[in-house]
C-alpha cells in the first residue's frame, strides 16, 4: 500500500503509511522475538502515523465515492470495537486482586504478581490465604525476589505465632540477601517471640 502512494504521488498518505510501518516495525520486533507480552503503549507512535493515514485519505481527489463510504463504516466499526474493548478491559481495575488475576491469566508464572495477590490479602487480614499466594510465588522457578517473598510469609508466620515457620522463613531470606537489615531485624523480634 505505501508502494502504491508513491508511485502515484500521493506524498502525504505515503509519509504516514510509512510513519505507521516503520514505528510498528521497531516493537513488533520480527528479526528476534521479544521476551513480554504485547504492551499497548509500544504502539502509540506509530498509531499516530495509522490515524494520520487514515485522516489524509479524503484528501485524494481521485477516491471514488464508495471507498470513501467503505472507509467512512469501517472507521466507525474500528471506534466501537475499541469502545467495547476499553470498557471490558476497565472491568479488570475494579480492585487490585481482578487486576492480579487477570495479569496471571496472561502471564501465569509472574511471581510478582502471585506476590501482589497474596499481599493483598495480607493487608485484609486474611493471614492464611496470603500464605498460600507467598507459597506460591516462592515456588515459582523463575520467581523475583524469593528473598522478600520469604521475609514476607516470615513475617505472616511471626504474627500467626508459629515462630519455627518464621525463624525458618527469614534465616533463609538472610542466606540469600544477608545485607538486608530488615530481615535481621525480623529475625531478632522472632527470637524475641520464642
Amino acid at each position: 500500500l505505501a508502494w502504491y502512494f508513491y508511485k502515484k504521488k500521493e506524498r502525504l498518505c505515503f509519509f504516514w503509511l510509512a510513519w505507521f510501518i516503520l514505528g510498528i516495525i521497531v516493537v513488533a520486533n520480527p528479526f528476534m522475538p521479544l521476551k513480554a507480552l504485547w504492551a499497548d503503549h509500544w504502539s502509540y507512535m506509530a498509531s499516530v502515523g495509522f490515524f494520520a493515514f487514515l485522516a489524509s485519505l479524503p484528501v485524494i481527489n481521485k477516491l471514488k465515492l464508495f471507498f470513501k463510504k467503505a472507509l467512512l463504516v469501517s472507521t466507525g466499526i474500528f471506534i466501537i470495537g475499541f469502545v467495547y474493548l476499553t470498557i471490558k478491559e476497565n472491568t479488570y481495575w475494579l480492585n487490585e486482586i481482578s487486576l492480579y488475576r487477570h495479569i496471571l491469566d496472561k502471564s501465569p508464572h509472574s511471581s510478582r504478581a502471585i506476590y501482589n495477590i497474596g499481599k493483598l490479602y495480607e493487608i485484609k487480614g486474611d493471614l492464611k490465604t496470603a500464605i498460600t499466594y507467598y507459597d506460591k510465588a516462592i515456588a515459582e522457578p523463575m520467581g523475583g525476589s524469593k528473598a522478600y517473598y520469604m521475609f514476607s510469609r516470615g513475617s505472616v508466620y511471626k504474627s500467626l505465632g508459629h515462630f519455627d515457620k518464621a525463624r525458618e522463613d527469614l534465616e533463609n531470606a538472610i542466606m540469600l540477601e544477608p545485607s538486608v537489615a530488615m530481615y535481621h531485624n525480623n529475625l531478632g523480634c522472632v527470637y524475641q517471640g520464642m
